[in-house]
């Protein structure tokens, strides 16, 4: 037996160098070694406390906040690797010269199953700037944004606890901030709720801060968990424009013959007690008889009320997307005449040209007629007719006389004029006067 293991020794040594010869060649053939580079492997900055104490901040100089990794190794544990996988990391205690320009960090790589020597990052340092590390405090401002709760509903108070909020960070970053924002999203709530969410900082251009920019700061609180609490308000519609009275009197042989508002009514929202009260007023609002001055006047006009909120009872506010502004139509006509309303699907459409429709803007006009008490008090508005003249007129938009026939014994005081649109058949837009106003207009 001893003889046999020990004959032919060269034989034997041959055989095993061809064996690991032979398993070499299949491991680099099924497994090679090979070299991989990874780029945009981002870089955490470590030891910030280190330059804070100090008193200042850095920021990594732009387009260093990534670097390329190349890794060396065997095909089954390089391939796979991506950015994720690797772990690249700049130790702010390792800067050599604090007063170097530029300021060089080392970047440190590392991976699974990788040693040290088969990894190295491209460029093996990165620029840093120092500045001065300040602090800020900031009013917390909460926000629904864009964001709509339940029909019938409207955001009224959204509350941010804490109110405020210290700051600290590079100068420049700090000194842009302009505000800072709790946002909440309201959507389809119908009830006050309570919302947690993260702080958003805005610069003085109106935009948010980035993810990097956001990293160099710190907060005296916990800016992941802001509390906010939205109360909602009751939206309440068809709050109805009063407009009871005037001052002054109209010229001589004049009087006022009616006063509109428009809009004639308006939504509001409100708390319940301040809705309560507007119910107890029969939600109307009422425009100060102080803004509507008729002294002298021998014409109809307009006045501009540019502060409707200011007439609402306390905790009750315009509803979102209302005007703040209403115009009142104060008529004035001579004594012993009455306006009468006509709406303009009565209106004759004479000479209208083949082809064409016509569309009035308005849905009526107001026709003045003169005559006595009870002549006034017993005409209708079927009894006023009304007719306006297109002949020769084209597709276009135009203000057209209006011819207005009275009954006997009655006088027009003034003349009456429309806005009329008149399109080609199949052409014409949708507008404020109704469709049979379009369909007869054709006929």
């Amino acid at each position: 037996m001893k003889k046999t293991l020990l004959s032919n020794p060269g034989l034997k040594i041959a055989s095993l160098l061809l064996a690991v010869l032979v398993w070499l060649i299949i491991v680099n053939v099924n497994d090679p070694v090979i070299t991989k580079t990874i780029f945009n492997v981002p870089v955490t900055v470590t030891s910030a406390s280190y330059i804070e104490s100090m008193g200042q901040s850095y920021q990594v100089k732009e387009g260093d906040e990534t670097v390329s990794v190349t890794v060396h190794g065997n095909r089954s544990v390089v391939e796979p690797l991506t950015a994720d996988s690797i772990t690249a990391t700049a130790d702010l205690t390792e800067i050599v010269d604090m007063n170097s320009d530029p300021i060089t960090v080392p970047v440190r790589v590392s991976a699974n199953g990788i040693s040290a020597g088969n990894i190295t990052a491209n460029p093996a340092t990165i620029e840093i700037e120092l500045e001065e590390m300040i602090s800020s405090d900031f009013v917390i401002t909460g926000s629904s944004g864009t964001t709509v709760p339940a029909e019938g509903y409207q955001v009224g108070n959204v509350t941010a606890s804490p109110e405020k909020v210290t700051i600290y960070g590079p100068a420049s970053i700090i000194n842009k901030i302009d505000r800072v924002v709790a946002p909440v999203d309201v959507t389809g709530i119908s009830m006050n709720s309570n919302f947690t969410t993260s702080l958003v900082i805005y610069d003085k251009n109106g935009e948010a801060l980035t993810d990097a920019e956001m990293n160099y700061l710190k907060f005296d609180i916990d800016s992941k968990n802001i509390q906010v609490s939205v109360t909602l308000y009751t939206v309440v519609s068809d709050v109805v424009i009063d407009v009871p009275k005037y001052t002054g009197k109209p010229a001589a042989g004049y009087q006022v013959s009616s006063m509109t508002a428009t809009p004639a009514s308006l939504s509001v929202a409100g708390t319940a007690e301040g809705l309560k009260n507007l119910a107890d007023k029969g939600n109307t609002i009422t425009i100060d008889s102080g803004l509507i001055d008729v002294s002298g006047k021998s014409s109809s006009f307009d006045v501009k009320v540019d502060d409707v909120s200011a007439m609402l009872p306390d905790n009750v506010f315009l509803a979102n997307g209302i005007s703040n502004t209403v115009v009142i139509s104060v008529e004035i006509l001579p004594l012993n005449s009455k306006s009468y309303e006509i709406a303009t699907t009565s209106i004759q459409k004479l000479n209208l040209g083949a082809g064409l429709t016509c569309v009035f803007s308005t849905a009526n006009i107001d026709v003045g007629v003169k005559g006595t008490d009870e002549q006034l008090e017993s005409l209708s508005t079927d009894q006023i007719k009304a007719s306006v003249d297109l002949n020769g007129l084209e597709a276009g938009t135009y203000t057209l006389p209006v011819t207005i026939t009275l009954p006997s014994g009655y006088e027009q005081v003034e003349d009456v004029t429309v806005n009329a649109t008149l399109s080609e058949i199949g052409t014409a837009a949708a507008g404020p006067a109704s469709i049979s106003a379009a369909v007869s207009a054709a006929s």
